[in-house]
């Protein structure tokens, strides 16, 4: 009876010896392929890491454009688009918070651009009352709730009477163009 079994696999030495080297090649393979699968799951790691810090900047971004929406909603009402401010009606909204005012309504001019985008600059100069200085700063508020105030100077002096003071300030508000 023949043998399907090399002559040279009989010897227990040879057969060891070859079992040993396809061990070792196995091993060498398989370590390499292991050094590959560790470093591509380092790699996708990363990958869902980034994926996840992304994700909560674009959850955090959307939960805040509520916010920025009614903000130009605003701006829109006031600030951009074409139409002119009622600027008369606007210096109006302070008078009940005055003693006396006087106003005058300068003429529109576009402003120098800035960033693609020429402001327009509705000016005034006035000259108002009040009783004390924290009055001042409810006038102050008052006209920059209308729109973006913009003031290029305010001079207050003592008034008349000890109880006043007199202001005169001048600015504008500014406008943008339609976006």
């Amino acid at each position: 009876m023949t043998s399907i079994i090399p002559p040279s696999l009989l010897n227990p030495y040879a057969t060891l010896a070859a079992a040993i080297a396809l061990a070792a090649a196995l091993g060498f393979f398989g370590q390499q392929r292991l050094t590959q699968a560790q470093h591509l799951h380092l790699s996708t790691q990363h990958q869902l890491s980034r994926a996840h810090a992304a994700l909560a900047e674009a959850r955090s971004e959307a939960a805040r454009l509520p916010a920025y929406a009614a903000l130009y909603r605003q701006l829109q009402q006031q600030v951009i688009g074409a139409h002119l401010p009622d600027r008369a009606a606007w210096l109006e909204s302070i008078r009940p918070l005055t003693l006396q005012l006087d106003y005058e309504l300068l003429p529109t001019r576009a402003l120098p651009p800035r960033l693609g985008l020429t402001p327009i600059l509705h000016p005034f100069h006035t000259h108002f009352a009040v009783l004390h200085e924290l009055r001042l700063f409810d006038v102050l508020t008052q006209l920059r709730s209308q729109g973006w105030l913009w003031l290029e100077h305010c001079t207050v002096e003592p008034g008349e009477r000890a109880t006043r003071l007199a202001v005169e300030c001048e600015g504008g508000w500014l406008t943008l163009p339609t976006l």
